[in-house]
């Protein structure tokens, strides 16, 4: 009778090549990563009354909330356009990677029997638990474009720039989104104080519902935020047609990018060890 010996996969054996199988890997997964949005979003909507309208109903409440708040409590400096539609754009993009971080970071968690049992490759299941974040942005980027019009935000060449900076926008997130679902799959607390961070982070994150300030220690908080500078360098097309901090911005690009595949690669060579912890 054969013997069959199996041993553990060492990715770190691989060397510069292991780059070479990343990619593979993710690409020979592609139609499940699709399939596995599907799920995502047919789990997501399928018991709810409302279903896709949430998107459009609570950025709309934001605005409504953040609005009385800056007329009644809180003063708020000029923000270049219309505050409803500052906030409303700021809390899309927020919403984005929050969104996306609250999902992802459960994900291998929630797939464990996929991640047990099915030889896949482990990030198509975080990529996958994002898809419902990427639909909900798609629908309040349309519903955007409405308030705009509503509050008269002249529309203009310099806007075709914004696609461009939320590529390493959502390869932060994604980043991020790999890190914490590895961290969930040994401390299972991490997914529960996500929501709650999260909450926290929007309110100390310059350029979402106020402008960054131009000095002082709220300056540092807004260059040390990636998530604040892109959003800021986006209201800034938006309201002026150009970046104000190129040089901020291209270096918030590469540190976003250059993070992204630091990330990936210490889930990627951890994966193999991930079946046998959650």
């Amino acid at each position: 009778m054969k013997e069959t010996v199996y041993k553990p996969d060492y990715t770190l054996h691989y060397g510069w090549r292991v780059w070479g199988r990343m990619i593979a890997d993710l690409a020979g997964n592609h139609e499940l990563i699709w399939r596995l949005m599907i799920r995502e979003l047919s789990a997501k909507y399928r018991q709810s009354l409302l279903g896709w309208v949430w998107a459009v109903i609570l950025p709309v409440i934001n605005v409504i909330v953040f609005t009385i708040l800056r007329k009644k409590v809180v003063p708020i400096s000029d923000t270049g356009i219309p505050y409803q539609a500052y906030v409303f754009w700021g809390t899309t993009m927020w919403q984005l990677f929050a969104q996306s971080l609250v999902s992802s970071s459960n994900a291998l968690v929630t797939g464990a029997n996929m991640v047990s049992k099915i030889r896949i490759s482990k990030e198509t299941l975080v990529i996958a638990s994002i898809g419902p974040a990427m639909l909900d942005f798609v629908i309040r980027v349309l519903l955007t474009l409405a308030v705009f019009l509503l509050f008269k935000v002249p529309f203009h060449a310099g806007m075709l720039i914004i696609p461009l900076l939320l590529i390493p926008y959502i390869l932060l997130t994604v980043g991020i989104g790999l890190f914490l679902s590895l961290v969930n799959s040994l401390f299972r607390d991490i997914a529960s104080v996500i929501p709650m961070l999260m909450a926290f982070a929007m309110l100390c994150t310059p350029s979402v519902v106020y402008p960054p300030a131009q000095e002082g220690m709220m300056k540092l908080l807004h260059i040390a935020n990636p998530v604040s500078v892109f959003i800021t360098a986006t209201q800034n097309i938006i309201a002026g047609g150009s970046v104000t901090a190129p040089l901020l911005v291209g270096i918030t690009c590469a540190y976003s990018i250059v993070l992204f595949f630091i990330l990936w690669y210490i889930f990627y060579i951890s994966s193999p060890r991930i079946a046998e912890r959650i």
